[in-house]
């Protein structure tokens, strides 16, 4: 689909996913991932894994307002350095974190107290009004497995809120493998609306929307 001068992404003519090949293996992860973690970068909140203060607030008050309502108890995936979870906390929600990283839970419980999981295979099933996505979807090796267990964390006719990079969108386009998003080795998976549409109907969910910020 793209090749570039270090990086080859295929396309599977079935379900129109996008994936970095060879995909890197768990090993080679963890040390990506130290790097963009390291302490001058999670000084600076410079990580490059987290996103912007003012669009995790935009997504808050989304998941607020449009998808909690007056209450309710919400998962974020990938949660970070926490700032979603503490601005939706301070609206009032109950809210909780997963990060794999064990770096950024030691950030997060240092800033705000929080302590947040390592991993989804001990959380309550049915447990949760929403899960929270954002920008994570796209550093999984496997998300159809992560997708099924985060449904099962649902309660019935709960949401699962998803954001990542459109590879149908103007500049993943023009610049293809120099795309930013296809630039970062971390990012594995590259989605357009219909092939996440599909993975997500091939994991359970219904009544698939797009929300455009």
């Amino acid at each position: 689909f793209w090749r570039g001068k270090d990086s080859l992404f295929k396309l599977c003519t079935n379900c129109k996913l996008v994936f970095r090949d060879p995909m890197p293996d768990e090993e080679e992860l963890a040390e990506l991932y130290a790097s963009y973690y390291a302490d001058e970068n999670i000084a600076s909140d410079d990580t490059g894994m987290v996103s912007s203060k003012v669009s995790l607030g935009e997504h808050a008050g989304y998941l607020g307002h449009h998808v909690l309502g007056k209450g309710g108890r919400v998962l974020d995936f990938g949660a970070g350095l926490g700032t979603l979870v503490k601005r939706l906390t301070d609206m009032g929600f109950e809210a909780e974190g997963v990060e794999f990283f064990e770096k950024a839970r030691e950030e997060v419980r240092l800033r705000y107290g929080f302590d947040f999981h390592a991993d989804i295979g001990q959380l309550e099933k049915g447990g949760y009004d929403a899960v929270a996505m954002v920008e994570a979807i796209k550093h999984l090796r496997s998300p159809w497995l992560t997708l099924k267990v985060l449904g099962g964390l649902l309660v019935p006719g709960g949401t699962i809120y998803i954001t990542t990079p459109n590879r149908d969108g103007l500049q993943a386009r023009l610049f293809g493998t120099n795309w930013s998003e296809a630039v970062k080795p971390i990012h594995l998976v590259l989605f357009n609306f219909a092939s996440l549409s599909h993975l997500l109907r091939e994991c359970g969910f219904t009544d698939i929307r797009m929300v455009r910020f």
